[in-house]
């Protein structure tokens, strides 16, 4: 692949973003001159602790960040990346290793970039440091949350809060978890497929949801909704 510039698809997406939109272009452009762009076919999967010297921006696809318990063979997915998203944030920080595996669910683009060029990155661009945070501080929440409603909630509220958390108002779309294998979506809110499966089925009787090819389109929002604060 030649030089990135400011025409590039992967330069104009990422500048779009609430994560880069505050670099200046030629900092941004440094981004792609210092890392090297790989291409993960889909099931691709990569233990984070071989990527202990890499720093990672998506640029097109999805990545599933989850743990994996090899004596039982369960995995506990944490969360979804997509484009723009970055992981490996603790390795930068602080060189920390972890017990995480990343898959990618779709072909996938990924901006790799040496640990020890990123640093360098950041001390001429402090800017971004705070961006960082924020990107952490928001996965934290997430994190915090998801442990909340997986002691706290119900499978069937856990599934309506799932698809109203990606659902998009403007377009009427789900976003992110549209198009996953129903086992994907189970592993989202700590169940099995066969235990979704029987809620879908009651959701799509209700008249709530419509699924075709793997595409869940909500059909009534207000009655979604009213699932959440009847279980309150």
């Amino acid at each position: 692949m030649g030089k990135i510039d400011q025409n590039n698809p992967y330069f104009i997406n990422l500048k779009k973003s609430n994560l880069f939109d505050k670099l200046s272009n030629p900092s941004l452009l440094n981004l792609f001159d210092i890392g090297y762009i790989e291409q993960w076919p889909k099931k691709t999967c990569h233990f984070g602790d071989k990527n202990i010297h890499k720093f990672h921006i998506i640029l097109t696809g999805k990545i599933k960040v989850y743990n994996y318990n090899i004596e039982n063979d369960r995995y506990f997915t944490l969360y979804i990346l997509k484009a723009n998203d970055m992981f490996d944030v603790l390795t930068l920080i602080n060189g920390y290793t972890h017990n995480i595996y990343y898959e990618s669910l779709n072909y996938s683009e990924i901006l790799c970039i040496p640990v020890a060029s990123m640093k360098v990155w950041l001390t001429k661009n402090p800017i971004f440091v705070k961006s960082i945070l924020d990107f952490t501080l928001h996965k934290m929440n997430h994190l915090e949350e998801y442990v909340k409603e997986i002691i706290i909630d119900d499978t069937p509220t856990r599934f309506a809060k799932l698809l109203i958390k990606y659902h998009n108002k403007l377009t009427n779309k789900l976003e992110v978890i549209n198009n996953l294998p129903h086992n994907e979506l189970a592993n989202l809110i700590g169940t099995t497929r066969a235990v979704l499966n029987r809620h879908i089925r009651t959701l799509k009787l209700s008249g709530i949801i419509k699924i075709h090819k793997k595409n869940i389109e909500i059909c009534d929002m207000d009655k979604l909704v009213s699932l959440i604060k009847s279980d309150n």
